[in-house]
């Protein structure tokens, strides 16, 4: 019903328009329409620099509002142009031309602008089709209840299944200059949206594994309200997005470019893999060294054992402190090269003294390891980076200096203080 009422409005406003402003104003207007969405999309990058001026900084704006901008700039350069030479010609006719000559000219005049007035009709409406198709993808993934939906939204979904029983559908995509990547972010959007247990699954993808021990994200972890938002069913779209700590994220540089990283086929594909089965990325699943790795205590201990000239009593003793102390260590490595070495221990210095301590020979009293406090959770030791170097990988860690790293038979191999600890990888 509303394609109907827009195709009514356009062909019925435009058509009148035409005949009022006669076909020399209409087919100067046509050109320019014709160019203005022909020329849209090439010029409107040319526009991104201006939009952080207006305040129009984020991703969303810089894609969509510049060709907006080119568009109604060229239509009114046009239409001005227009109405100045329809002008001319209307003053030629009206006081140099012979009476009969100007009552043919202004019939034809009025009659051929119809026409155009009604193709140019045909051209918006099928525009407005585009727009509505293009912004109803996106608002009918967020669909909320009806109590919770705004009237803008619900209106704009409405069109946008009305496009599809009307048929101007078919006509819309045929034409549509949107990639296919906007279609894949409003399904992201539109899954995380709908089903609350996928959000968290986010923290799983290769490009943001090393993303939560940023100081944003901590506190947002540690925010309640929401943290109770990010696991429940949402009922506003707008509400969401509107939350302050929603809105830290959208207006940090940082986090921007992240996005922008993002392949979102890719991502859409990773939140869709459905349990049992283990989300994976194709687009990173050739890079070996991503993802969590948990520590092998008894392979480390053999690889020290065969690279250093430790005494049994030392080896035993740096097996319990495995046992007791090293046992939750983990190495992370994300996609954007970013690596996190973390673990219950006191700190990486800490780390590096259980390794390389010697304990006497005869000690007078049996050693024993202190007890994990409360305090002692589960936490950040270092961070720092990794770089591929053909089959290997420099790693290099804050507070404790650069190391090679080594895949072979699953196992992941990371040299801290000259002592190599090997890690197997978690699923």
């Amino acid at each position: 019903m509303l394609i109907w009422f827009l195709a009514i409005l356009c062909f019925g406003l435009l058509g009148s328009g035409g005949q009022v402003q006669g076909a020399i104003k209409m087919a100067i207007s046509l050109v320019g329409l014709l160019l203005a969405m022909l020329l849209a999309v090439p010029l409107g990058p040319l526009l991104k620099p201006v939009l952080p001026l207006l305040g129009l900084g984020h991703p969303v704006w810089s894609w969509c509002v510049p060709p907006l901008i080119v568009f109604i700039i060229i239509v009114l350069v046009f239409t001005s142009v227009a109405q100045t030479v329809g002008h001319k010609v209307w003053v030629w006719y009206a006081y140099k031309a012979p009476d009969d000559e100007r009552l043919y000219w202004e019939r034809m005049n009025r009659r051929l602008g119809i026409c155009l007035g009604v193709v140019q009709g045909g051209i918006y409406l099928v525009l407005l089709g585009l727009l509505i198709y293009v912004m109803g993808y996106f608002s009918t993934q967020v669909k909320s209840a009806e109590e919770g939906q705004s009237f803008s939204i619900g209106m704009l979904n409405q069109a946008a299944t009305d496009l599809k029983g009307t048929g101007l559908e078919k006509i819309v995509n045929a034409i549509n200059p949107v990639p296919q990547s906007y279609y894949d972010s409003a399904d992201i959007v539109g899954l995380l949206f709908q089903n609350p247990d996928l959000r968290l699954r986010l923290a799983d993808y290769p490009l943001f594994l090393t993303l939560g021990e940023r100081p944003d994200v901590q506190a947002a972890l540690a925010d309640k309200e929401f943290m109770v938002i990010m696991k429940s069913p949402t009922n506003n779209f707008i509400e969401f997005i509107n939350h302050p700590t929603v809105k830290t994220f959208f207006n940090h540089g940082e986090w921007i470019a992240l996005g922008q990283q993002v392949d979102p086929k890719d991502l859409l594909e990773f939140l869709k893999t459905e349990a049992p089965k283990t989300p994976k990325s194709a687009k990173y699943e050739a890079e070996k060294i991503l993802g969590h790795w948990q520590l092998d205590q008894l392979a480390s201990l053999n690889a020290i054992r065969k690279k250093s000239d430790r005494a049994v009593n030392e080896l035993k003793y740096l097996q319990g402190a495995m046992r007791n102390l090293m046992r939750d260590v983990t190495f992370v490595a994300g996609a954007n090269n970013q690596t996190l070495l973390q673990g219950s221990i006191k700190d990486a210095p800490d780390l590096v003294r259980w390794l390389t301590y010697r304990p006497p020979p005869n000690p007078p009293q049996p050693l024993r390891f202190p007890t994990l406090s409360p305090s002692n959770t589960f936490k950040l030791l270092a961070k720092g980076t990794w770089k591929k170097d053909g089959d290997e990988y420099n790693v290099s860690l804050e507070n404790l200096g650069e190391a090679v790293a080594t895949i072979k038979d699953g196992k992941l191999t990371v040299t801290v203080s000259s002592h190599p600890l090997v890690f197997f990888k978690l699923d």
